[in-house]
C-alpha cells in the first residue's frame, strides 16, 4: 500500500483524471497469507490463520530474497472489465489473504478487486457514504482476515470514513471523523492482529488557521472513535507536521511517522515516545529530509526511507533502527542510472529477507520512469528494467508496491491518457 506523498498528493488532486492500478500474485494464490500493510506503507507478509486453521507446517517457506536480475511484466487491471466512461484514480494496494486487494476510486465512487492470478474479482458493490461527493486519497489495509479502507470526502470541512469488510460488503466502522482544519487532506490506516483500525491525519493544533500542524491519531474501539494520545509534534513552535503515517508491528505497538523540517519517528508503548535520539530525528545531514516512508521488517524493527539534498541534488535514503540508533543502509544516496539520479520517493516494501526495497519516480522534460531498487550489505540494486509510460500517457503516479509470502514484488501506478484526459490502471509483477 502506498501513502500519498506531499508532491505526489497535490498532482491527483489537481489532475482529477489520474488513474491507479493494482498488481497480482498468481503462482501462489492458494495459500491464505496475511498482509500488514500500515498507512500504506508498513509492508509485511507472514504466515497466518484463515478462517479454515493454520496453515500446514509443509507449507512453510524458506526465502531466498528478491532477485535483482527479474523483469517486470505487464498484468491485468481491474478496470478492463469495466463499461462506459472509465476514470480510474487514486488507487492503494494490499495482500488479503495472499492476493492483491486494491482500492481505487472510480468517478466518486470506491470499488475493491481481488487478483486470484487470472483475473480481477469485484469485492462487494460500488460504495460512497455521501452520494455525489467524491471519496478522495482511500487507503486499503489487510490483517488476517480482516480488511478495511478509509477515505476521505469534502464537505464543509474534511472528514475521514473507515470502512469494513464483512464478507459479502463494505460497511462503515463507527461514525465518520471530522479531521479539523487540515494542512494537507490525505489519511493513513493501519489494523491491529484483531483487526482494530487506527487512523491518523494532521491538522491545525486549535483549529485556527495559523495554528502549527499537529499529529492526531485515533482508534475505534469498538463503539467509537478514540484518541490515541494526544495531538502533537516534535520540533518548534513554528513548525507544522504533515504526511504522518501510522503502522502497527506483529506486537500492535503503534509508530507513527511525519515530516516537520526532518522525518521523524515516534512509538506509543504507553505515551508518545521518540524511537531513537533527536525527537526521533532521520535524516544523514542538517539540510533537513521529506517524504518519508516506514516499514516494519520481520524481527520489528522500524525501516524508514526518506529523501533530503544529497549535494546538489536530491537523494533517496533509508536507515533501521534496531534498539539504539538509526543505522544506514547505504553509504549513498539510491538513485537511477547516469543522468537519472535523484526522483520523488513513493513506496518501501520489506522482502523475505528483511531487505528493503524502495520505489521512486524520476522524471524530466523527456521522461516519467518508475523505479524500484532492493537495499541490502550497505548497497542498493535496481529491480529489472525501468518502466516507461506508454506512448500517449502522461502523469505517472507515485507507484506503490506489495512483496508477497514468496517474494515476488507487485508495482502499480497510474497515468493518465491524453486523447480524453481520463485515467488508467496499469499493474506489474516481478519475475525473476
Amino acid at each position: 500500500m502506498r501513502l500519498v506523498t506531499m508532491r505526489g498528493l497535490a498532482t491527483c488532486l489537481a489532475i482529477p483524471c489520474l488513474a491507479a492500478c493494482a498488481s497480482a500474485v498468481g503462482p501462489h494464490d492458494d495459500v491464505d497469507f496475511a498482509h500488514v500493510d500500515g498507512g500504506g506503507d508498513s509492508k509485511i507478509s507472514s504466515f497466518v490463520e484463515d478462517l479454515a486453521g493454520p496453515v500446514a507446517p509443509d507449507l512453510a517457506h524458506t526465502s531466498t530474497g528478491v532477485s535483482p536480475t527479474g523483469t517486470w511484466k505487464p498484468l491485468p487491471t481491474p478496470a478492463d472489465g469495466l463499461t462506459g466512461t472509465i476514470d480510474s484514480r487514486m488507487p492503494d494496494l494490499t495482500l488479503y489473504k495472499g492476493q492483491p486487494t486494491l482500492v481505487w476510486a472510480e468517478g466518486k465512487d470506491l470499488r475493491v478487486s481481488t487478483f486470484d492470478g487470472t483475473t480481477w474479482a469485484a469485492r462487494g458493490a460500488p460504495f460512497n457514504p455521501m452520494a455525489g461527493t467524491a471519496c478522495i486519497v482511500p487507503k486499503i489495509e489487510a490483517r488476517n482476515d480482516k480488511l478495511a479502507v478509509a477515505f476521505l470526502q469534502q464537505t464543509s470541512g474534511e472528514i475521514g470514513n473507515v470502512w469494513a469488510w464483512n464478507g459479502t460488503a463494505f460497511a462503515s466502522v463507527g461514525a465518520t471523523v471530522p479531521l479539523g482544519l487540515t494542512y494537507l487532506p490525505k489519511i493513513s490506516l493501519s489494523l491491529s492482529s484483531t483487526g482494530t483500525p487506527f487512523i491518523t491525519w494532521n491538522a491545525q493544533s486549535n483549529g485556527m488557521l495559523n495554528d502549527k500542524s499537529w499529529i492526531f491519531v485515533k482508534r475505534f474501539d469498538g463503539a467509537s472513535w478514540v484518541a490515541q494520545g494526544a495531538g502533537f509534534a516534535a520540533e518548534g513552535v513554528t513548525s507544522n507536521a504533515i504526511s504522518s503515517q501510522v503502522v502497527l508491528d506483529d506486537a500492535d505497538k503503534v509508530y507513527v511517522t511525519w515530516q516537520e523540517k526532518f522525518v521523524h519517528v515516534y512509538d506509543n508503548s504507553s505515551t508518545w515516545t521518540p524511537v531513537g535520539a533527536m525527537s526521533g530525528q532521520v535524516a544523514m545531514g542538517s539540510a533537513g529530509s521529506w517524504e518519508q516512508e516506514l516499514a516494519i521488517d520481520h524481527q520489528g524493527h522500524p525501516v524508514v526511507a526518506w529523501e533530503e539534498t544529497a549535494t546538489s541534488s536530491t537523494g533517496i535514503f533509508a536507515a533501521r533502527y534496531t534498539g539504539s540508533a538509526w543505522t544506514p543502509l547505504t553509504t549513498g544516496a539510491i538513485t537511477g542510472p547516469a543522468g537519472m539520479a535523484g526522483g520523488v520517493l513513493s513506496d518501501i516494501a520489506i522482502d523475505g529477507l528483511d531487505a528493503p526495497l524502495v520505489s521512486w519516480v524520476f522524471s524530466d522534460a523527456t521522461h516519467e520512469i518508475a523505479f524500484v531498487a532492493r537495499v541490502a550489505n550497505n548497497t542498493f540494486q535496481l529491480l529489472g528494467q525501468p518502466i516507461s509510460l506508454p506512448s500517449g500517457f502522461q502523469y505517472l503516479s507515485s507507484p506503490t508496491m506489495v512483496v508477497d509470502p514468496f517474494d515476488t514484488p507487485y508495482l502499480v501506478f497510474s497515468a493518465q491518457q491524453k486523447s480524453d484526459m481520463t485515467g488508467r490502471l496499469f499493474v506489474y509483477r516481478y519475475e525473476p
